[in-house]
């Protein structure tokens, strides 16, 4: 796949599950995710711009936030790479998750300079119903088109 020009990359985008706008951006998640494979706030920093750019091929960015990709969702417009924590005794993405009060984010947009748009999708969108995977998928392209920033899906407990 040929990249797209910087003009024509979505950004940085988080899929929320939850009914209310979102007050946290994906990157303080991002920020802190890099934290295992990056000590240093200013490389963290440095490789949060790399990727809001799309300079990463994809396997580095997904070594670099510590995620292994386990499968491919297809069933949608646009494919989801369902992913788990790689090597990391602390899983950031599954805290911000599980937060009675958290906001929940259930996927990330990012840009690579091989893969253009990636959207990653935490391995507990696995235990969702159909429907529930299926309104993923339609916000998920929906952030890929570069339709919505920071988008809420609300799915029900």
């Amino acid at each position: 796949m040929t990249s797209r020009s910087p003009e024509a990359r979505a950004p940085l985008t988080g899929i929320w599950l939850s009914s209310e706008s979102v007050q946290t951006p994906i990157e303080t998640l991002i920020i802190d995710m890099l934290a295992s494979s990056l000590p240093s706030r200013v490389l963290r920093e440095a490789e949060l711009e790399e990727l809001m750019r799309g300079a990463k091929l994809a396997d580095v960015a997904l070594e670099y936030l510590g995620l292994r990709t386990i499968r491919v969702d297809g069933d949608g417009e646009i494919p989801l790479r369902v992913v788990v924590a790689s090597h990391s005794p602390r899983d950031s993405w599954r805290q911000a998750l599980v937060l009675p009060e958290g906001e929940r984010p259930i996927g990330i947009l990012i840009n690579t300079a091989d893969a253009g748009p990636l959207v990653l999708v935490h391995e507990v969108f696995d235990s969702f119903t159909e429907p529930e995977k299926e309104l993923v998928r339609r916000y998920a392209a929906l952030a890929v088109r570069g339709s919505v920033e920071g988008i809420a899906v609300l799915i029900s407990a």
